[in-house]
């Protein structure tokens, strides 16, 4: 059986042995493509090494990806070129070495196994990361011969009614966690992901109360303790390091509701959505996550907001109300007393 399925895995890896002993079994097999963006790719592979699936990324000198950074080509480099392109393994590296012991937050944010810088000159430089996603499919139930791994965009765009309902304040609060877990701690282990999206945060396969996400890709991660970040702070244009992923947490949601409302309107395939997102944002959800408030927020803050207070007393008449075929304007008339009697009461009589 071949030993790659589907994207073509380098060939220089296919061999890679364990070690340098002579005779070394190979390191990985069964590689599938999971992944190519701006400059990189990423496979899902069998590391026999680690005993268990991992992600090797290697990176390209351009987007057409028609060629790799060698390990000719990364030693010949300048140490700043090379600092660069292991930016987001050294980056995971460092901040997994808070602490000895794991940190709440923490197993939030994937880790980076190791960064292979030595071998033949022809052979790709490559990193070696934490598997964070669902197990993978067995090939006769891969269409396509590759494998997408779940993303919290896609998910929140396919997910039933009831499951975006229920996953709403599972995302910010799990957001919030690995946000406070990568801006505290030592200062030179205080990072800022400063591109925090939907894109870049994994899905395990669950629903609902039972989602669970992962950080990736930290090549864009900027120190809290980086000239530029303090700044940015002493200039007020920022509230703390924290605060800009709280932003960027906040807008990339905000979209995931607005392409969902645009979908189901295209398709019409639910006719309570928009009701709902209303009964989001009347409970506290826009005012949580508009950027000049988010700007002002901390990650502790954040989580004792009125949006979590006033949620566990909504959410069963708002899921109550979503698998219904209510009309909009008698759903929200249904949520809009339930509101009242809420802890978003004030919040509704203000407006």
């Amino acid at each position: 059986m071949s030993n790659t399925i589907g994207y073509e895995w380098p060939k220089q890896l296919q061999q890679w042995p364990m070690s340098n002993s002579p005779g070394s079994p190979r390191r990985f097999l069964n590689a599938i493509e999971v992944g190519v963006g701006t400059n990189a790719k990423a496979f899902l592979v069998f590391d026999q090494k680690f005993d268990r699936d991992v992600i090797v990324k290697t990176l390209s000198h351009q987007a057409t990806h028609d060629s790799f950074i060698t390990m000719a080509s990364f030693r010949s480099s300048s140490k700043s070129q090379q600092d660069r392109w292991l930016k987001d393994c050294t980056v995971l590296q460092l901040i997994h070495s808070k602490s000895a012991d794991p940190l709440p937050g923490q197993e939030l944010v994937m880790q980076c196994y190791e960064a292979v810088t030595q071998g033949p000159d022809d052979a790709p430089f490559f990193f070696v990361l934490e598997y964070v996603g669902p197990p993978r499919p067995a090939p006769d139930k891969m269409s396509t011969g590759t494998f997408e791994v779940p993303t919290l965009d896609n998910y929140l765009l396919t997910c039933t009614d009831r499951q975006f309902v229920e996953a709403v304040p599972v995302v910010l609060e799990q957001l919030y966690r690995a946000i406070r877990f990568l801006t505290t701690g030592p200062e030179e282990k205080q990072f800022s992901l400063l591109d925090l999206h939907f894109g870049n945060v994994v899905v395990n396969g669950q629903h609902g109360e039972h989602l669970r996400l992962t950080l990736i890709d930290f090549g864009g991660a900027m120190a809290c303790s980086d000239s530029c970040m303090i700044q940015s702070i002493n200039s007020g244009q920022i509230a703390q390091c924290e605060s800009v992923d709280i932003v960027n947490s906040g807008v990339s949601l905000k979209q995931s509701i607005k392409e969902r409302e645009e979908k189901l309107q295209e398709a019409d395939a639910s006719e309570t959505f928009s009701a709902v997102s209303s009964a989001l944002t009347e409970i506290g959800l826009d005012q949580l996550m508009d950027e000049g408030s988010a700007a002002l927020m901390t990650v502790s803050q954040a989580l004792e907001s009125r949006f979590f207070r006033s949620w566990k007393s909504v959410k069963g008449s708002i899921l109550e109300y979503v698998s219904k075929p209510t009309k909009p304007s008698q759903l929200w008339l249904k949520l809009k007393l339930v509101l009242k009697t809420s802890g978003a009461k004030s919040f509704i009589a203000r407006h």
